[in-house]
C-alpha cells in the first residue's frame, strides 16, 4: 500500500494542468461511485485514523446501541452463557463510524471518542464499561424477566430451576467468572475492531 507521501510524489511528477488536476478527479469520484456500488448489508468495521471523526461519542454510542439493547439478547445468555450474549450484543450492533477502535492489535490498547476527541484507554477503563454492560445484563433480567415471571416463580418448581440455571448464567458464581467475562471481552473487540 502505497503512503501518502508517496501518491504525493507520483502527482508531482506530472505537470498540474487543470485537464489533468480534471482527470484525477474524474478517477477519485469513479472509485468512490464503485465503492458505494459494493456496500454489503453488513456495515464494515472502518479503520480509524487520528483524523477520523464519529457521528457518537463512546458514551452516546454505549447508550443508543449496546445498554438499550440488552433486553433483546437476554435469551441467548439464558441459552449458553453471559460472554455469548455480549458477543453477539456487541457484534450486531457495530455502526459505521465506530467511536472505539484498538490500537496496536493488542486487547490492553483501545481508544474512545468523547468529548470531542479521542482519548486512549487503559485495559482496567475498557473493563470498567464492559462491566457495565454486564450488569446491564443482570438489572435487565432482575427487573423485567423476573417481574414478568414472578407467579411462576412462586407456583412452579420447575420454573424456578429454570430460573435458577438463567440466573447462574447472568450472574455467575463468583468475582472469578465475571473478571474472566470480561478479560474474554476485551479480546473479542479487540478482534471484532480490527476485522
Amino acid at each position: 500500500m502505497q503512503t501518502k507521501e508517496d501518491i504525493r510524489n507520483h502527482y508531482l511528477k506530472q505537470e498540474l494542468t487543470t485537464s489533468v488536476l480534471l482527470e484525477h478527479i474524474i478517477d477519485l469520484k469513479y472509485e468512490i461511485e464503485q465503492l458505494k456500488k459494493k456496500k454489503s448489508k453488513v456495515v464494515p468495521v472502518q479503520k480509524v485514523t487520528n483524523d477520523y471523526i464519529p457521528e457518537l461519542s463512546f458514551t452516546q454510542y454505549l447508550n443508543i446501541h449496546i445498554l438499550s439493547n440488552v433486553e433483546n439478547y437476554l435469551e441467548i445468555a439464558f441459552e449458553t452463557d453471559l460472554f455469548t450474549g455480549m458477543k453477539s450484543l456487541f457484534r450486531k450492533n457495530m455502526i459505521e463510524n465506530m467511536p472505539i477502535k484498538c490500537i496496536n492489535n493488542k486487547n490492553s490498547s483501545f481508544s474512545i471518542y468523547e468529548n470531542k476527541e479521542w482519548k486512549t484507554i487503559n485495559s482496567e477503563e475498557l473493563g470498567k464499561f464492559l462491566s457495565n454492560v454486564a450488569n446491564e445484563f443482570v438489572v435487565i433480567f432482575n427487573t423485567n424477566w423476573i417481574q414478568k415471571y414472578q407467579d411462576r416463580l412462586q407456583n412452579d418448581e420447575e420454573f424456578y430451576n429454570k430460573y435458577m440455571s438463567y440466573f447462574q448464567k447472568i450472574v455467575g458464581s463468583n468475582q472469578m467468572q465475571h473478571d474472566r467475562i470480561i478479560s474474554q471481552m476485551k479480546q473479542f473487540l479487540s478482534s471484532l475492531l480490527n476485522a
